[in-house]
């Protein structure tokens, strides 16, 4: 992802969903009033993404690039074709870089209480879950400016996109956003940075992540 994206994204949708959040949620607030906070998180999940967790979920999982190849396309070539790292998997890379910066968790509940620190990572999890919804969801607008006849991405849209979610059954939750979000924080609250097999942590839960989206997609697209 270059740098000039990565900004489009941070202002269109990464910032925004945050802003969001602290607007309808105001127990919570930015964990810093400084103000150079928001442009070291801003550079903190752009330095995640693309210099940590894409290379490893890479090299773990994916065909090494040839010599020559530019370091900011998000793909690689597999055989005698060329694998993207398609709109799930980016917008699980974004998903962990997001929660799992430096700098996260990036908002904190205005009063201290005990297990303050779990309420902060599970909202920012909520954060990034809406962020990368988004984020296909506008990979598959843009793609539909150049396919404006493709079937499953038309039928995506006119669904609602991901206003459409599944049932749950026999689940405590009122809805599938507040059954995924504990799973989520469970699963890559794993990723830890001093452990020996962290790139294989990352990928692995990248293809979850991936996955999860994918099914949540379809989902939405065959709804009738």
């Amino acid at each position: 992802m270059t740098k000039t994206k990565y900004d489009q994204l941070w202002n269109d949708l990464i910032h925004r969903a945050i802003g969001d959040y602290l607007t309808s949620h105001n127990e919570y607030e930015w964990a810093s009033n400084a103000n150079s906070y928001k442009n070291e998180l801003k550079d903190a999940i752009y330095n995640t993404y693309e210099k940590e967790y894409k290379p490893q979920f890479k090299d773990t999982y994916m065909i090494k690039k040839n010599k020559g190849d530019s370091e900011n396309e998000d793909s690689v070539p597999i055989g005698s074709g060329e694998v993207k790292i398609d709109r799930h998997k980016v917008s699980a890379l974004l998903y962990l870089s997001i929660v799992k910066n430096d700098k996260a968790p990036f908002i904190k509940l205005k009063k201290k209480r005990d297990n303050g620190d779990i309420f902060a990572i599970s909202a920012c999890h909520e954060i990034a879950y809406s962020i990368s919804l988004n984020c296909i969801k506008s990979f598959i607008e843009f793609s539909l400016k150049d396919n404006p006849n493709c079937p499953h991405k038309n039928k995506f849209i006119s669904n609602g996109a991901f206003d459409r979610m599944p049932s749950l059954i026999c689940e405590e939750y009122e809805n599938y956003r507040e059954s995924i979000i504990p799973r989520m924080v469970w699963a890559t609250e794993a990723i830890d940075s001093s452990r020996a097999n962290t790139a294989k942590t990352v990928s692995t839960n990248v293809n979850m992540l991936a996955n999860i989206f994918y099914f949540l997609e379809l989902h939405a697209s065959n709804c009738t």
